[in-house]
């Protein structure tokens, strides 16, 4: 696991180890936030020790926020506790303010974080007082205090002995020892941040672009197979007509000689057809006309009547009029009929 421990509390810079080197970098410089464990200034995260017997984890935190020493009453509904991973009794205690402060300075981030206080991480490293940087990180017996110089000076006891220590003392290759909380990022804005989405949408971009690229390739191909099917279609259409020499469509030509064909089929029976339609009573209510281009070619008329006597009335100026008709089916609803008649044509 990777660590980036911050320089102070502006959270703008920090040493990064990993692979067991160490480099001085900007928190913005680093791209990739998983499997990082981020060291925080005590300031902003502050570690606490609380031995408790609690089953209720609400019960829990107030009892932690009401031993610990803050020195306004007032700022303690403003505190949360937050539970590290490994230990039971080893809590952190952040305020409002550096919730959304930390929300702000890792908002690239994806939901949760690992988070430590240099406190708790030192004293997990070292089992002595050490300096590192500006600080002391003060250890007699039970009590962890993180100290200024000029704090530590004032001791009761006088300065005892202090190693210095620098990153280069923690190039560890392993961290997997040290104890975190799985700080929740999520946020309802950042769910429209550019910064956190844009890999998502570079990636959509991409996918869109590649769907199109493979319906083009599509397109072509299945232009190409209609193109020859055309050359086939041409050849076997000379073959069967060689008179017709020059052809600009052949679906054109497919398509005139079907039409031609068809009319002289088709003459006598289309005008039957329209002599029956032009021949219906002016009255009538015609609802659909259906051609069955059957050996037996019948024409389907489908015609609604407010009444019986209507549906009376035409059929017999149906019958006056020569036509051979029947009915196929009547639908009665609220007294309105709809019947369907076959004719013969």
């Amino acid at each position: 696991m990777k660590t980036f421990i911050f320089k102070d509390k502006n959270l703008e810079a920090g040493y990064l180890i990993a692979d067991g080197a160490s480099k001085e970098i900007n928190l913005s410089s680093l791209k990739d936030y998983k499997e990082v464990l981020f060291v925080l200034p005590n300031e902003i995260l502050s570690f606490i020790t609380h031995t408790h017997e609690y089953k209720n984890r609400a019960n829990l935190h107030a009892s932690i926020i009401n031993s610990s020493n803050t020195i306004e009453i007032s700022n303690q509904t403003k505190q949360k506790v937050l539970e590290t991973k490994k230990n039971d009794q080893y809590f952190f205690i952040i305020n409002d303010e550096n919730t959304k402060f930390l929300k702000e300075k890792f908002s690239r981030a994806d939901i949760k974080i690992k988070v430590t206080s240099d406190l708790l991480f030192f004293t997990e490293l070292f089992d002595f007082t050490i300096r590192f940087g500006r600080s002391i990180f003060y250890k007699d017996v039970n009590d962890l205090v993180k100290l200024t110089e000029q704090s530590y000076k004032l001791l009761d006891d006088g300065p005892g002995k202090v190693v210095d220590k620098s990153v280069e003392d923690i190039c560890l290759s392993d961290l997997s020892d040290i104890d975190y909380h799985e700080f929740d990022l999520f946020n309802v804005k950042n769910v429209f941040n550019y910064q956190s989405m844009k890999y998502y949408i570079f990636a959509s971009i991409s996918m869109i672009l590649l769907l199109n690229i493979i319906g083009l390739v599509n397109m072509y191909s299945n232009s190409k197979q209609v193109n020859d099917m055309d050359n086939m279609l041409t050849d076997l259409y000379v073959s069967m007509y060689p008179e017709d020499q020059q052809i600009d469509s052949i679906v054109n030509e497919i398509n005139d000689r079907y039409n031609s064909t068809f009319e002289i089929n088709n003459n006598h029976l289309a005008n039957k057809i329209t002599n029956l339609i032009l021949n219906m009573p002016k009255k009538s209510k015609i609802l659909q006309i259906t051609l069955n281009n059957s050996d037996s070619k019948s024409l389907l008329i489908r015609c609604l009547f407010n009444n019986k006597a209507e549906e009376l009335s035409f059929i017999r100026n149906q019958e006056q009029n020569n036509n051979n008709i029947s009915i196929v089916s009547t639908l009665n609803e609220n007294n309105i009929l709809i019947t369907e008649f076959i004719y013969e044509l």
